[in-house]
């Protein structure tokens, strides 16, 4: 609290200078703007010299997820933590091989040939892909949501290419 001096020549409390604020994100590392001005830290953080008794509008904003919008109004004192959660854009996978025309398997049901895009998938959950190819070795790959998701408009997209290795032909006899 700012303190000024009363008309008695006395002390008086004046405007407060302003309150720390936590804010966290579900998934971490999301970007911040309040009331138009951006946060220097990702999430989670804390937001000093907040003005009390203000409307304040935070957003958050993550590539790949749908930006998510609080507005909370800071009062004197200890604020309760902030949190907000992104909700993550559709995601599409993209799958390719070389030699192309293996089959893929996506958790385990059939989605075609490579090269093909899987349209819909949740970016958010583990995929296991499995392809196959007549003469070659049979190649599994994991999609995670940490793997390098682009963002694409209002999607997420995931590239996975295999190399697909020839099955050594047996020795002649």
């Amino acid at each position: 609290v700012k303190v000024a001096a009363a008309p008695d020549g006395g002390l008086t409390a004046a405007t407060p200078l302003g309150v720390e604020l936590a804010v966290a994100t579900e998934p971490a590392g999301a970007k911040l703007n309040v009331d138009g001005k951006d946060h220097p830290q990702p999430t989670p953080t804390k937001i000093p010299g907040l003005p009390v008794g203000k409307v304040l509008t935070i957003k958050a904003t993550l590539p790949g997820f749908e930006e998510a919008i609080k507005k909370v109004s800071v009062t004197p004192g200890v604020n309760p933590p902030v949190k907000l959660a992104l909700t993550s854009y559709p995601g599409s996978l993209k799958v390719e091989s070389t030699p192309p025309g293996a089959s893929v398997k996506l958790d385990g049901k059939k989605v075609g040939k490579t090269p093909l895009t899987v349209p819909t998938v949740d970016a958010t959950k583990e995929h296991i892909l499995e392809l196959t190819l007549a003469g070659h070795e049979p190649h599994t790959a994991t999609a995670k949501p940490a793997d390098a998701w682009t963002a694409a408009g209002k999607k997420r997209l995931l590239t996975v290419t295999a190399a697909l290795t020839a099955t050594p032909k047996p020795a002649p006899v």
